[in-house]
């Protein structure tokens, strides 16, 4: 693995290339099963503008899970809706060809003909948007995320990056996302 990580490195001129790179690096001194090869081998082929759209998908993400004392899990919840219905996120940043993009890269999977359900059967999920916690409840037991999922490499790099950008973070997101679980009949508390 270090061989790996110093052989594509190296090669990296752009500064904010270089501390992603870093943070890696560090991440895995902390627990060796955090990074995988097959994520440095997509970092290895992402450039400055996916990192950029990569960015923006992490800072507006949050962590899950169907239980308080289970393990996070990043999720970016992307409604397959009417853009006029919903306004959560700029659109120059997720759009249909940057997912497309990066779902190409390996990150995320990205589907504009269903919704997705992280934990099957949820009548409840918590949900961590950096220092603010907030719970969702259904009374179908089904929890609709959207369009966008993570893919095992996407995970991984958001959990290494997400603590990180909490500068980056929309203090309207929790909001925006509450009002769209309550127009399709969830129930929220914050």
């Amino acid at each position: 693995w270090l061989g790996m990580y110093d052989d594509i490195s190296k090669n990296v001129s752009d500064k904010d290339m270089q501390v992603v790179w870093a943070k890696i690096l560090a991440s895995k001194c902390e627990d060796e099963h955090l990074v995988s090869k097959k994520l440095l081998q997509v970092l290895q082929v992402m450039d400055s503008d996916d990192a950029d759209y990569f960015s923006y998908l992490c800072a507006h993400s949050f962590m899950c899970t169907k239980h308080k004392t289970d393990e996070e899990y990043p999720v970016f919840i992307c409604p397959n809706t009417v853009k006029k219905d919903l306004d959560i996120y700029d659109e120059r940043y997720v759009g249909y060809i940057i997912l497309s993009n990066l779902s190409s890269l390996g990150l995320i999977n990205f589907s504009t003909s269903a919704e997705t359900i992280i934990y099957q059967r949820a009548n409840q999920l918590f949900f961590r948007y950096y220092d603010e916690i907030f719970d969702v409840k259904s009374d179908n037991g089904r929890i609709d995320m959207g369009t966008v999922t993570y893919t095992s490499c996407g995970a991984e790099l958001v959990k290494i990056l997400y603590d990180g950008m909490s500068d980056k973070k929309d203090p309207q997101l929790i909001t925006k996302i509450s009002e769209y679980y309550k127009s399709i009949h969830c129930t929220v508390n914050i």
